[in-house]
């Protein structure tokens, strides 16, 4: 999850890029104390049963997807491969409008 606080959020965020990370069916006290530790800064879910990750997909962790702004999921991909994640990100900005910060939350708000 680091990654993508490095390698995607700082970058992308100011540009319109929500990140929603989803941890799956661990304590949230746990999840709390390694998010604090790592400085993350984006959005975690706490999934105890797995719900909300299913909705998407049933592949192994980690997973990541690109959902636009429209709602439509446009990229998946089991693990992480961070120059296919950024030509599809910055695709999709290019499509869109940039939204306003409160427009982006509402819209990844809306999923679970």
């Amino acid at each position: 999850m680091v990654h993508l606080e490095n390698d995607l959020w700082s970058i992308y965020a100011s540009q319109g890029l929500t990140v929603l990370g989803i941890d799956l069916m661990e304590p949230a006290p746990l999840v709390e104390s390694w998010v604090a530790l790592k400085g993350l800064t984006y959005p975690i879910v706490i999934d105890p049963d797995a719900a909300l990750y299913l909705l998407f997909t049933t592949s192994p962790i980690p997973y990541n997807l690109l959902i636009g702004r429209d709602g439509t999921l446009r990229f998946g991909s089991y693990g992480f491969d961070l120059i296919a994640m950024r030509n599809m990100i910055e695709e999709l900005l290019a499509e869109d409008p940039a939204p306003t910060a409160e427009s982006s939350w509402s819209a990844v708000k809306a999923l679970y």
